[in-house]
């Protein structure tokens, strides 16, 4: 499934409250807003923003993707917590495949 990403964060410092390093790297993509699996949604249409992690050795994969570009993106198990997945590379989606989505 295609999704139309908007970019990528990195995020590094020392917390303020526990003193402990974090480096924290998301992507950002939209989704289809009609597809939320909300008990309490109401209504939707159009994109919905949404981010997930990226494995830090992908970040680089995502520089010369333009914002707004129909990608899919290859997950892998999170390390840090295996019940959720992380981003670990990204593929455009050619053209002929955007228009029949």
């Amino acid at each position: 499934m295609p999704f139309v990403f908007l970019g990528l964060t990195r995020d590094s410092g020392t917390s303020s409250k526990t003193n402990k390093p974090y480096d924290i790297a998301q992507v950002h993509f939209a989704i289809d807003a009609s597809a939320s699996t909300r008990k309490d949604r109401q209504q939707a249409f159009g994109l919905e923003g949404t981010t997930l992690p990226v494995a830090p050795e992908a970040i680089e994969k995502f520089r010369n993707v333009e914002p707004l570009t129909a990608v899919n993106f290859e997950f892998e198990p999170d390390p840090g917590n295996l019940q959720r997945n992380r981003i670990v590379g990204v593929r455009s989606v050619p053209a002929a495949v955007k228009q029949a989505s």
